[in-house]
């Protein structure tokens, strides 16, 4: 961490690594170390104390982003070996897979967090995970315009193997079943 002129070494799980990734407006950052055994973990520091915050059952984890509300998403093995895209908040890691059984939409709105500090989205790895994907547009005050068009062309963007079909889904269908529309 770079603050005021002065560096600060974040520390490692136990590991001889680690990697910084993403911090939000608060200051607490996210990333993945090393643990004692060898594997990664995914970390958050925060006031000087890396926290590693566990997996879905497997031995690795990594932590991606982290927004203004202290939510962490990422990937973390499960203990069938496959990799999993998780929501980390209040304590406890979600297996997105699950918001997919469930029939929960996940909404993200690409520029707005670009534009609040809350870091990128992890749009490839929300596709991934099952669970049915909205676009929005956020507000006024996070994004120049409400053109759910340019969501899309920054969603393109951060995730260019995402098939068209479903980002334009996306913008469409998912977002009214969202909002129960049908």
């Amino acid at each position: 961490l770079w603050e005021n002129g002065v560096m600060t070494d974040l520390g490692t799980l136990g590991g001889n690594s680690s990697r910084a990734i993403a911090i939000n407006r608060a200051g607490v950052i996210v990333g993945f170390s090393d643990d004692a055994h060898g594997n990664q973990r995914a970390f958050m520091w925060r006031n000087g104390v890396m926290t590693d915050l566990g997996t879905l059952g497997g031995n690795t984890a990594a932590a991606l982003d982290i927004n203004a509300s202290g939510q962490i998403v990422g990937r973390s093995s499960t203990s069938t070996g496959r990799d999993h895209a998780f929501l980390w908040q209040d304590g406890v890691m979600t297996d997105l897979a699950r918001l997919a059984e469930r029939g929960s939409t996940l909404v993200t709105c690409p520029r707005s967090n670009a534009r609040t500090g809350a870091g990128t989205p992890p749009i490839a790895q929300f596709y991934a995970s099952g669970v049915r994907v909205a676009v929005g547009t956020d507000s006024l005050a996070s994004t120049p315009d409400l053109n759910v068009f340019s969501e899309l062309a920054e969603m393109r963007v951060l995730a260019p193997a995402v098939p068209a079909a479903a980002l334009l889904e996306s913008a469409t269908r998912h977002g009214a079943v969202a909002l129960g529309w049908t």
